[in-house]
């Protein structure tokens, strides 16, 4: 079974540092909706600046997750999967609870 490691915040990295993990999984949610984005990046924080530039409402984020990037990438699969909405776009909506709650299943 695929595993990660929820990241406390206290040692994300900063916006212009790359992630010291070999593989960071994000959780990024609208602080208004309940949209939500999982995704792999090297530099999440910079991913969510990226994303904000496009978007009016204030994204954070919610969890970071650290593993293997084989793992990591099994994982964000079936997050996508499971919380993916009707659309087809990368964004889901759920609770961001119930999200965290299912990536903290992965957790070692």
């Amino acid at each position: 079974m695929a595993r990660i490691a929820r990241v406390p915040s206290a040692v994300w990295p900063a916006d212009n540092q790359a992630s010291p993990f070999d593989c960071t999984i994000y959780l990024i949610h609208e602080t208004s909706s309940n949209n939500a984005k999982i995704g792999i990046a090297s530099h999440p924080i910079r991913r969510r600046s990226g994303l904000q530039c496009g978007n009016p409402r204030r994204l954070v984020i919610a969890a970071l997750y650290q593993g293997t990037r084989t793992d990591c990438r099994v994982i964000e699969r079936e997050a996508r999967e499971h919380f993916r909405i009707p659309d087809g776009t990368e964004w889901f909506i759920d609770s961001i609870d119930a999200a965290i709650k299912f990536l903290d299943g992965f957790s070692e």
